[in-house]
This record gives C-alpha cells, structure tokens and sequence, in this order.
C-alpha cells in the first residue's frame, strides 16, 4: 500500500488477519494493542508482564506478525456482535483504560434525593427555629428575640 492509498483509505488494511483485528477493537472501542492484551489475559489467564509486553508490541504492531490467540479471540468479539450479545461498555474490555469508568446505578437519582434531604433538613431548621421565637429579629440563626436585645431608645 503506497501513501496515496493510504492517505484516501486510512481504515484499508491489506492484511486479512490484521482487518479482523481492527475491525473487533472498533466494535469493543479500544485501541488494537489493548485487544492483543485482552486476548492474552483470555488466553492464557494472567496479564503480561513487561518483557512480554515489549516482545508482542515489536512482534505485532511493528513486524505484522498476528498470534493465532489474537486472531481467534477477535473473531469471537466479531462472533459476539453477529449474534447481537456483544456489551462493549462490559468492564471487563476497558480494564486496561485509564479513563474509563462504569456509572453507578441510579447515580442521578441517589444525588437529587441526597440533595432534597440537605435542602429539606436546612429548610426544616429554619422554620423550627422561626417557630421557636415569637417575635424573631431575622430569618437566619443567630435568632434573637427583639424582647432580648437593648433597645437604642
């Protein structure tokens, strides 16, 4: 592929293994190396370690060179949205994100009730405390009654 080619079709790749790849970090919105470690952990149950990492990046994002593992666990991403069961925002595709995070259930809700209760409990004060003096000097605390204040007659 000349820079031509590649400058009018950025998202044209020549190898097939390497499209396949691309194609299911699209579909999980990651980019193709967090899919390769994403296979890894899937594969072969703990995450890569530092020379591991530095092996596979020279291996695959500069020589070209595919590992089956990858391949197969990004035809089961492609396989997963075929079928219509795919959840890209699962946690467990973004685990390697720094800047991901899963939003609490209710989230919205749990903070309007929070801040009626805080508004409820300030409003509720100040009409006890308004109630509590019959002839206040103000709205808020401190609440004087103009019967204990020195007159300036």
């Amino acid at each position: 592929m000349n820079l031509f080619e590649t400058l009018l079709h950025p998202d044209r790749e020549e190898d097939e293994e390497r499209a396949k790849i691309s194609h299911a970090a699209n579909l999980l919105q990651v980019g193709e190396f967090q899919l390769l470690q994403l296979a890894y952990v899937e594969c072969f149950g703990r995450e890569m370690d530092a020379q591991t990492i530095e092996s596979m990046f020279g291996e695959f994002m500069v020589a070209g060179r595919t590992p089956h593992w990858v391949s197969r666990y990004a035809q089961s991403i492609i396989d997963l949205e075929a079928s219509g069961r795919l959840d890209d925002r699962t946690s467990s595709y973004h685990r390697f994100d720094s800047d991901y995070y899963s939003p609490v259930p209710l989230g919205k809700l749990r903070f309007a009730l929070a801040v009626t209760m805080i508004i409820g409990c300030v409003g509720g004060g100040i009409m006890v405390g308004q109630m509590a003096n019959t002839n206040p000097t103000s709205v808020l605390p401190p609440y004087f009654d103009r019967n204990e204040l020195p007159s300036a007659d």
